[in-house]
């Protein structure tokens, strides 16, 4: 495949879970970031990607150190998700600050 029919794909799927956070304080474009794919494009650049879109957050399903370096101090707000079974023992740790829990 192409990479500009990834990367059309890419912004299709970001469109298609485009999320407004108004009790944030702030809307725009909400993008899962999968990783299960083939042929994806680097951590940076999808960050480009994300950035040209207009992205307004982005939720990764796992800790994947690449995709964390290339959004840090971009301002884009990242919420990394977690198994199920993982979320007790993370809000009981004093590391998490209080900063693990739902909705």
């Amino acid at each position: 495949m192409s990479s500009s029919f990834l990367a059309a794909a890419f912004l299709l799927l970001a469109a298609l879970s485009c999320h407004c956070h108004v009790a944030r304080g702030w809307c725009g474009l909400g993008v899962n970031y999968g990783t299960v794919a083939d042929d994806l494009p680097t951590a940076a650049r999808s960050v480009e990607i994300l950035r040209a879109a207009g992205a307004g957050a982005v939720k990764i399903c796992d800790g994947n150190a690449d995709i964390l370096r290339a959004l840090a101090g971009t301002g884009i707000p990242v919420s990394v998700m977690v198994p199920n079974e993982a979320i007790p023992s993370l809000a009981a740790s004093p590391a998490a600050g209080g900063r693990v829990g739902g909705r």
